[in-house]
Parts: C-alpha cells; sequence; structure tokens
C-alpha cells in the first residue's frame, strides 16, 4: 500500500488507481462489502496525497476552462491596467486556483471560501457561501471528490476578484491574495519533490521575468524622467503665463512643453519597456507614465495653436467698452480650446489608480489640479463669447440700473440705497445717463398705493420701498430686488431696465483702481480705492458740513468716476478678473439679468445672487437691519456660532443659531446721520432688527437669556423670524434662535448659508453632531467621530455639505 501511495504522488496530476468514477479518490482500503462494480464510494480523506483519475481530470479541466473563460470575458479586476493582459491574468489566478483545490486540504479550501466570502457583497457574496457551505460539507464528513473541489476552487478565484473592503487602498486585493496563498500552499504541501522542482522552476522564470520588466521598466523611468518633469512644469509656466495675459511666453512654454513630452514618449515605448506591460504594479506605472506623454503633447500642442488667437487684449477699446468684432473672433478658438482641454481632463481623471508610486501619483495631481483650473477657465471664456454679446448691446442697446449700497446703514441685501445710475450699453460701449439720491425715485403716495406689489415678499414689501427707495434691497434674493426695483423705476422714470447690479463701497473701491484718484466735490481731498470705503461709510457724515451738502457732493462724486470709468479703456479680462474677483465672491459685487437668456453666464459667476429652494437640504440667512435710520452698522461687530444636530435616518434637525452682537463705535459726539436715532435714545445707540431666514420652525428666541416676541414674515420662500435689540455704545448682546425641522433622510446634510454683505469679516461656526454614523471630513472641516466643526465667512454664500459613514 505504502508503494502505491507513493507512485501516486509522483506528479501533481497523478491518476487514481483503480477508480472509474469521476468522484473516485485514494485512501487505505475500507473494511466491508465491496462496491459496485463501476463505482467508487467516497471514503474518508486524512492527506491530500493524490489529484483527480483520468476521468474526473477532465471534468476538472473543464471547470479551470469555463471558469477562465467567464473570469476573462466578465469580470473587471484589472492587476496591470490594460485589458489583454488583465484577462489573461483573470484567468491564469482562475485556472490555478481550480487546479490547486484539488490537491489542497479541505481545511485550506474553508478557509479561503470563508475569508472571500467575508469580504463580498452582492451575486460575489451568493459565490462566496456556496464555495464555503460546500467545502465545509466537505471536511465535516472528511471526504474528497476532485471535482467538487474544483468548484470549489473556481468560485474562489471569481470571488476574490469581487471583493468590496473599504478598510485602506489596496485592501481587496490583499485579502484577494491571501486566499490564493492559502490554496496553492496547500497544495505545494501535497506535492512530491518532482512535482514541488518544476513549481519551483516555473516561479523561478516568473521571478526573472519580472526582474527583467522592472529593470526595463527602470531604464525607461530613468531615461523618461526629466521630460516629463520638465513637460509638467512647462505647462505650469504657460498656465502662469496665460492666467498673467503674457500671450508670447505662455506660446514658448506650451511649444516646450509639446517637445519635452514627445521625448519622454519615445522612451517610454522603448522595446526594453514592452515586458513591464504585463507585470501588475509595474505596468500602471508604465502606463501613467505613457498617457501623461500623449496627453501632454496634445494639452500643450492645442494650447500653443490656439494661444496666439486667445489674445484677449484685442478686447480692449481705447475709447472704453468692449470690441463685439473681436469678441466674436474669440469664439472658434475658445471652442477649440475647450474641447482639447476636455479631452486632457478626461484622460489624466482616468489615469488615478491607487497603485502609482508616489513620485508618479505627485506629479499626475499637480497636473491634474492644473488642467481642472484651466476647463473652469475655458467654460467661463465659452460662456462670455456666447452671452456677452447679447449683455453688451450686441442685438439692442440695454439699460442698466446700479444700485449703490452702503452696509453702514443695513439692509438684508447688504447696505440701504445711498446712491444710483443709470447706464446704457450699445455695442459694447458704456454710456452713463444719469446719477441720483434715493428720494428721487420715490413714487407719490397716491400712485404707490395704487401699485399691485402683491407678488414681492411681505418682508419686503412692510418697508414701503415705492415710498423709501432706500429699503429696495430689503430682500436677501438679488433676482427679487431686481425686479421690484425694475417695476418701481418704470413707474417713477418711465424707462424700463434690463438688469441690476448692486455694489458697495468695497466694489466702488475696486472701480477706482481703474480710474485712478478722483477730487471729492466741496472737499479737499480725493478718493482712492485705498479710502474709498472709509469716506463712503464713516468720513462723509463728518466731513461734509450738512446732510445735504454730503448728498450733493457725493452724488456728484459718483457721477465723475462712472464717467471716468465708461470713458477708459479698460484692463484685460484677465486683470478685470483679478480685481473683481474677490468682490464678486465676497457679495460687494452682484449682477442680474431680467433677460433669460443672459442667464448662464452671471450664475457661473455667481454674481446673481440667487438664494435657492431648500430642495432637501437646508438654507439658513442671518441678516440685520438698521431700525435706527443711522450709520451705526459700520461699527456693529457680529460673532455667529450655528449648532446643528441630525438624524441621518429620519432627516430630524435641530439647528440653534447664536449671534454675538457688539456696538464699538470708534468716534463718538452728536453727528445725526452717522450716531443718531429717530427712537429718542443716546447718540451712538445702535438699534437693529435681526432675523433668520430658514426652511425650520421657530421654537423660541432669546435675547440675553430672555425670551423675547418674535416678527414672523417671510422671504426667498423661507420663514422670517425677527427680534429688536438695543445697543447702546460698548454694549453687547447674545441672541439665540432655536429651530426644529427635517431634511431629506440619507448619509448626506446639505446645508446652504446666506451671507449678508458687510465690509468687516463676520466669521460663522458651525458645528455638527450626526446621531449616527461617523462624519467624514471634508474641504475646510474638521471632523471626528459624530461630530464636526466648520468656519466661514458670514458675508459670502456658502454651500457646506456633511456625509456620514
Amino acid at each position: 500500500m505504502a508503494r502505491g501511495t507513493r507512485r501516486s504522488r509522483a506528479g501533481l496530476f497523478a491518476p487514481s488507481p483503480g477508480g472509474t468514477s469521476p468522484f473516485s479518490t485514494v485512501s487505505e482500503p475500507a473494511e466491508g462489502p465491496p462496491s459496485s462494480p463501476g463505482m467508487d464510494q467516497p471514503v474518508p480523506v486524512r492527506r491530500p496525497t493524490a489529484g483527480p483519475s483520468n476521468e474526473s481530470w477532465v471534468v476538472v479541466a473543464a471547470i479551470a476552462a469555463l471558469g477562465a473563460a467567464f473570469a476573462a470575458a466578465y469580470l473587471d479586476a484589472a492587476p496591470t491596467g490594460t485589458s489583454a493582459a488583465d484577462a489573461i491574468w483573470r484567468a491564469a489566478i482562475v485556472a490555478l486556483l481550480t487546479i490547486s483545490a484539488t490537491r489542497a486540504s479541505t481545511a485550506a479550501l474553508v478557509v479561503a471560501s470563508a475569508v472571500v466570502a467575508a469580504g463580498s457583497v452582492g451575486p460575489a457574496l451568493v459565490g462566496g457561501l456556496v464555495a464555503l457551505g460546500v467545502s465545509v460539507a466537505c471536511h465535516v464528513r472528511r471526504r474528497r471528490w476532485p471535482i467538487l473541489d474544483a468548484a470549489v476552487g473556481a468560485l474562489i478565484g471569481i470571488v476574490s476578484m469581487e471583493l468590496s473592503i473599504g478598510w485602506f487602498v489596496g485592501a481587496s486585493t490583499l485579502v484577494g491574495t491571501v486566499a490564493l496563498l492559502i490554496v496553492t500552499l496547500s497544495a505545494w504541501r501535497a506535492c512530491a519533490g518532482t512535482a514541488r522542482r518544476r513549481i519551483g522552476l516555473a516561479l523561478a522564470v516568473v521571478v526573472a521575468f519580472v526582474a527583467i520588466a522592472g529593470a526595463g521598466a527602470a531604464i525607461g523611468g530613468w531615461m523618461s524622467r526629466d521630460d516629463l518633469l520638465a513637460g509638467v512644469d512647462a505647462v505650469e509656466a504657460g498656465v502662469s503665463a496665460t492666467g498673467a495675459g503674457d500671450a508670447a511666453t505662455a506660446h514658448l512654454s506650451f511649444v516646450a512643453a509639446t517637445g519635452h513630452f514627445e521625448s519622454a514618449g519615445v522612451a517610454l515605448d522603448a522595446p526594453w519597456m514592452w515586458p513591464s506591460r504585463v507585470v501588475p504594479g509595474l505596468a500602471q506605472n508604465v502606463e501613467v507614465a505613457q498617457r501623461v506623454a500623449t496627453a501632454g503633447v496634445t494639452l500643450a500642442g492645442e494650447a500653443a495653436e490656439h494661444l496666439s488667437d486667445l489674445d484677449d487684449e484685442r478686447l480692449r477699446r481705447p475709447d472704453g467698452g468692449v470690441d463685439l468684432v473681436e469678441l466674436e473672433a474669440l469664439r472658434e478658438p475658445v471652442a477649440s480650446a475647450s474641447a482639447a482641454l476636455a479631452d486632457a481632463d478626461a484622460t489624466v481623471a482616468d489615469l488615478a489608480s491607487p497603485w502609482l508610486v508616489p513620485p508618479i501619483a505627485d506629479r499626475l495631481a499637480e497636473v491634474a489640479l492644473r488642467i481642472d483650473e484651466l476647463v473652469g477657465e475655458a467654460e467661463i471664456a465659452g460662456l462670455a463669447v456666447n452671452h456677452l454679446p447679447a449683455l453688451l448691446g450686441a442685438d439692442a442697446p440695454r439699460r442698466y440700473l446700479i444700485l449703490l449700497g452702503n452696509p453702514a446703514e443695513l439692509r438684508d441685501q447688504g447696505g440701504h440705497l445711498g446712491n444710483w445710475a443709470e447706464l446704457n450699453v450699445a455695442d459694447g460701449q458704456f454710456d452713463l445717463v444719469t446719477v441720483g439720491v434715493p428720494s428721487e425715485l420715490a413714487i407719490d403716495p397716491l400712485l404707490a398705493g395704487s401699485l399691485d406689489l402683491s407678488s414681492y415678499p411681505p418682508a419686503m414689501i412692510d418697508t414701503k420701498p415705492a415710498l423709501f427707495p432706500q429699503n429696495w434691497g430689503t430682500s436677501i434674493d438679488l433676482p427679487t430686488v431686481a425686479r421690484l426695483s425694475a417695476d418701481l423705476y418704470a413707474a417713477r422714470t418711465g424707462r424700463g431696465i434690463d438688469g441690476v447690479m448692486y455694489a458697495d463701497p468695497s466694489a466702488f473701491a475696486a472701480m477706482l483702481a481703474i480710474t485712478g484718484p478722483v477730487p471729492v466735490p466741496g472737499l479737499p481731498m480725493e478718493i482712492d480705492s485705498s479710502n474709498a470705503e472709509s469716506f463712503l461709510t464713516e468720513q462723509q457724515y463728518v466731513l461734509y458740513p450738512s446732510p445735504a451738502a454730503a448728498g450733493e457732493g457725493v452724488t456728484q462724486l459718483v457721477g465723475d468716476v462712472f464717467d471716468r470709468l465708461t470713458a477708459a479703456q479698460l484692463p484685460g479680462p484677465r486683470l478685470l478678473s483679478d480685481l473683481f474677483w474677490p468682490e464678486v465672491s465676497a457679495g460687494h459685487l452682484q449682477f442680474f439679468s431680467l433677460h433669460e437668456d443672459d442667464a448662464p453666464l452671471p450664475v457661473r459667476l455667481g454674481l446673481d445672487g440667487a438664494v435657492g429652494a431648500p430642495d432637501g437640504g437646508d438654507v439658513l440667512a442671518i441678516v440685520g437691519r438698521n431700525a435706527g435710520q443711522n450709520k451705526m452698522d459700520n461699527y456693529l461687530r457680529r460673532d455667529t456660532a450655528v449648532d446643528l444636530e441630525w438624524d441621518p435616518d429620519t432627516g430630524s434637525v435641530t439647528e440653534r443659531v447664536r449671534v454675538e452682537l457688539v456696538n464699538d463705535p470708534r468716534i463718538t459726539g452728536s453727528n445725526r446721520d452717522l450716531l443718531g436715532n429717530d427712537a429718542g435714545l443716546p447718540p451712538g445707540t445702535n438699534l437693529t432688527d435681526l432675523a433668520v431666514l430658514t426652511p425650520h420652525v421657530l421654537r423660541r428666541a432669546t435675547v440675553d437669556g430672555v425670551e423675547v416676541p418674535v416678527s414672523p414674515s417671510s422671504d426667498a420662500g423661507l420663514s422670517r423670524y425677527s427680534v429688536r435689540v438695543t445697543l447702546d455704545p460698548g454694549d453687547e448682546a447674545e441672541v439665540v434662535f432655536e429651530l426644529d425641522g427635517r431634511v431629506e433622510p440619507g448619509d448626506e446634510y446639505r446645508w446652504s448659508f446666506v451671507g449678508q454683505t458687510m465690509l468687516e469679516d463676520q466669521p460663522v461656526e458651525v458645528s455638527m453632531h450626526a446621531s449616527d454614523g461617523e462624519i467624514t471630513e471634508g474641504d475646510g472641516m474638521l471632523a471626528a467621530g459624530s461630530e464636526a466643526l466648520a468656519t466661514i465667512d458670514g458675508s459670502a454664500d456658502t454651500r457646506v455639505r456633511f456625509r456620514v459613514r
């Protein structure tokens, strides 16, 4: 019997002696009646010593072939990132596991099946459980059926490529590799010396091939590295030069980048690089380097080709305005550049892989970031060439109303209307029609009473904007402000308008950066970008001898600035963007067109000032209105904390909004416009109506811990809850609003904050507690367990997303 056993171990696939059934096994003879002719009975197995019989081997081979074909055709595992090589690898792994399972111990099959089943979901989990059930049954009964073993091995191989384990990058691959090693090492231990030597020889060949491939990859990487890095650096230099408006330098940079990337591509496509394309780990890095080189050639070549056509300096007219003929000429090159950038962006995005070595991954991330920036710029450029002509009067003259708000006296939009201007635009040329003060737009009370303003928010109509135009900005939604302004302006002047711009002293200061210093009428001083804010919010009320003199002098000043601005040769679009983008992002400059076709450009630029509907998420605005008719809000400091309690399962939300107000006037005296009030309170007293706007229900409001009455209203589709706070000079108060509501259940909480534009920073600290799950950390957010913290600017519109897992 011993000799027979040794013969059966002579080869990996040695047939079982005496068996004719496909399920025959080798074991010591069992006592009892002989088996029926042609039927081998399953018998106890202590240790696998022989492979399948000749008849069983045919079935085992068929299972291996079918499993390999299925893995190659239908599975997604990508060991190398190259489709053909990946299909071969998947087929080989399944075939190896199928055959190895016929020699591995039943315990090894049980463990390997359990490992892959534990890391599976969906259909793969079903396959893992089937493999586990069959292997456990065989192990418990101490029986071996080679065909069933082969089927279990095939299932282990297939399921190992469909694992879903998110512990860390590569966790699924690691677990699958462990399962493969458990089966193959067990099979190797069951083999005789000759078979082990053959396996060792095969492994040596594989190791040698990998070494050769690694050496080739190292040579190619060394030869291409300098060119790849130089190409990336040249692209970044080209992007920077483009942003600075230096077209000549940008063109040379992109031409140089093209040459570097082409040289790198040649080195990476050399014959000694070919073996590395089928070695897992090496293949991904070589492929990424090659595709980065290809994408770099395309990107740099397209940029160099179209850059001369994208010289936006041609848009500048010496007599002011924008040259619409040149703007139209940019349409085709902008479209071509956008298409090339989109292709490059998609190519680089496809290259992302957790298996990249850090040097390549880092450089790829840099390239992706720069291309993404260019894609965004190209998108805006495309919208500009398509929509700016109509906005600038290419089809018909446009009339725009400019509202100059002063946040020293707060309104919901930012500041009360201090001055206004009417501007005409035709064929890209600007023309200032008139500048005025709010009282000039007041409508006769008899006519005002006949106007139908019922479609506007109650919180807005309550301020009587027809009689008091300084209150036109009493909505947080600029489209609402623009429509009301258009209706009331037409009722007062008989002239329709096409759009409304809101600008405060910060935006006015940016305009002065273009015009240069302008003399202040009636005062021995000039105003420029450095002192415009302080002059408009404070000094005008102190330096002029009377409110009437101040109103006349500032109105003339506004007219002088706009006359210079409309006649001046404007900076190029990129310099204009650098100058005004901070004003737009902080809400100091906003624009809404009353023509629906114009919307895409201002919306993309964040100019439109619209408040979106909650749409399953949450919205909060915190706004103050000056109730004393003075300019004390220039000295009002506001610190805000918002505490959110959220149940992801039900969507239930509890919101606590705490606002600390501090009245800190920098000057004293009895100046009526600046420090006085209509309530008979001492000079320097700040009288504020502080409100929250929310889709939720107010539970209660307190001031310094004492519950106070609330004035409810509505605006922008939100409930508005307001309390009045009186602050003597140097006083402070804590106002708390407690809200209850509900958002859409799920693993993401979308929170939108609508800022009130003020000149000084107004920090808002947002804390979140989720009743279930851990909050994942995001940009500008700190998270620990179910808690998260973010700090935002209370003057700007901000969107925050909290996600739980």
